[in-house]
């Protein structure tokens, strides 16, 4: 009788919310926790043998699992077949909403560009910065395989520019860790798509934050906007998974649906939209830049009926409606005790000194938590006296202490509100739900 077999090497990963099955070639597959323990024993495996090993299953629960995973691929039946590596790891809850460890690392792998960008949230004059070297982020990685970490998203400043940055790719391919590049894409050359695609990057976000020469060249100094509409689409013809992004401002809020237009036209798979947040470059110029709360509903309210009148399979455009009505979950399968923002609950940031911080808007001297030469991830996640100071925070100043959605939105921000008051616990300045 037919055997079932995992068909390739697979990572499965249980959190609390679901269990991911993720393969190689980057295909994702959710199911329930509870087939936890049916999934670590199924290679290998008859049918009819998973049925006495498991009573507690009705025969047909078992049948509809593997269908599901041989109609993706995840699964096949044969006789005798190759037996693939099959890894899985058990993320924990470490508080009421906080993972054992990250879902998601974000990583600024250098203090250099080329663009001097007005809203950049990044310091504007840096004399002097240190590389992590090579052997520090190949260490990182291994731990962030170990640990399960689904996304390496690699950004700010310009991560071409980083000495080590194809080799750190080639390495996070090799250990099978998922990665998404962020960048300008002004240094985009022929051979350096060749070397992505031979580091099998896949996942690719680009800034673009006007639908015009002059406004996309008035937020981003020294740039070349033809030069990046023609980069987008060469990294689209090379079968790239490109997301484009736009900071919101005061330059660019009147165009974003002509911006969502030309993001599709060029081959986009998504399209996000992101608030300024006030810090460095950011900060300087927020009085001339920032969008008043009424200008930022508005940019909201214009998005969603452009995304009610245009729907395109092909190009998803994320931007969560909860913003304006906090009472809507911004995600459908989100339980209770887990809140809108994922920072220090699923997500963490490190500068290019190998600072660890709850975000990576929070880059602040004060909110650093430790510095990864020092201390594994690990230990400094479960242990920063920030990150458990930030998940233990029940209560809010100002505004938010009458609000009908805390418990839903759970105070959105916290990086908006130390940005502009110093404060954790202060009410986020960027909230537009009750205008």
């Amino acid at each position: 009788m037919d055997k079932v077999f995992f068909s390739k090497d697979t990572l499965i990963r249980k959190e609390h919310f679901w269990t991911l099955i993720l393969t190689l070639d980057w295909r994702r597959f959710l199911v329930s926790n509870k087939y936890i323990d049916l999934l670590k024993v199924i290679n290998w495996n008859i049918v009819s043998d998973l049925y006495e090993k498991f009573p507690l299953y009705k025969h047909w629960e078992i049948d509809t699992l593997i269908d599901l995973l041989v109609k993706k691929g995840i699964l096949v039946f044969k006789d005798n077949y190759e037996i693939f590596n099959v890894s899985i790891i058990e993320n924990e809850i470490i508080s009421e909403d906080a993972m054992s460890f990250p879902r998601t690392v974000y990583w600024e792998s250098t203090q250099i560009c080329n663009f001097k960008c007005i809203h950049c949230y990044s310091e504007s004059n840096i004399k002097w910065f240190e590389w992590i070297e090579l052997n520090t982020a190949k260490k990182l990685v291994d731990e962030m395989v170990n640990n399960g970490v689904e996304f390496f998203n690699i950004w700010w400043w310009e991560p071409l520019m980083y000495k080590h940055i194809f080799e750190v790719i080639n390495y996070c391919s090799l250990k099978w860790l998922k990665i998404e590049l962020t960048t300008n894409w002004s240094l985009l050359t022929d051979l350096n798509i060749k070397k992505l695609k031979h580091c099998w990057l896949k996942f690719i976000q680009v800034s673009l934050d006007g639908a015009t020469k002059t406004s996309f060249e008035t937020m981003r100094p020294w740039s070349n906007f033809e030069l990046i509409k023609e980069n987008i689409r060469k990294l689209v013809e090379n079968d790239f998974v490109v997301s484009i992004n736009t900071v919101l401002t005061k330059i660019n809020h009147l165009e974003i649906i002509d911006i969502i237009n030309l993001s599709q036209d060029l081959g986009a798979s998504f399209y996000k939209v992101s608030p300024l947040m006030e810090t460095w470059r950011g900060c300087d110029n927020k009085l001339d830049i920032q969008l008043t709360l009424k200008e930022l509903r508005l940019v909201y309210e214009n998005i969603f009926k452009y995304q009610e009148k245009n729907q395109n399979p092909k190009f998803n455009i994320i931007v969560n409606k909860n913003v304006l009505n906090p009472s809507i979950k911004n995600i459908d399968w989100m339980p209770e005790c887990h809140y809108w923002c994922p920072a220090w609950r699923s997500t963490c940031w490190i500068d290019s000194y190998g600072n660890v911080y709850p975000c990576s808007y929070m880059n602040h001297e004060d909110l650093v938590c430790w510095n990864i030469s020092n201390k594994p991830l690990l230990e400094i996640w479960k242990d920063s006296k920030i990150m458990n100071e930030i998940r233990k925070i029940d209560k809010i100043d100002w505004k938010c202490n009458s609000c009908k959605h805390l418990e839903t939105c759970r105070w959105w921000c916290r990086a908006t509100a130390y940005l502009r008051y110093n404060k954790l616990d202060a009410s986020d300045p960027l909230c537009v739900a009750h205008l």
